[in-house]
């Protein structure tokens, strides 16, 4: 689990959650195929899965930090 999902992990749990790591499951879809019909398989990933008895919650966790994505940018000169 990376940094930024153990966060929000934690948050949850001090919300009464339990909460369970990445879920990993194959999901088949129809291409748009016009001669015929294909079927594709890809496999999708739910980051986190916390429930109670009130609510299920499935969560995808993204993190930019540290990464060239996020960029800070330092005071102009006076």
């Amino acid at each position: 689990m990376e940094a930024f999902e153990s966060f929000v992990a934690v948050a949850l749990e001090a919300d009464g959650y339990v909460v369970s790591p990445a879920v990993k499951f194959p999901v088949r879809m129809k291409t748009k195929k016009a001669a015929y019909e294909e079927l594709q398989t890809h496999g999708y990933e739910v980051d986190l899965v916390a429930a109670r008895a009130d609510s299920l919650i499935l969560a995808t966790v993204k993190s930019f930090f540290g990464s060239a994505g996020v960029l800070t940018c330092s005071p102009l000169p006076r």
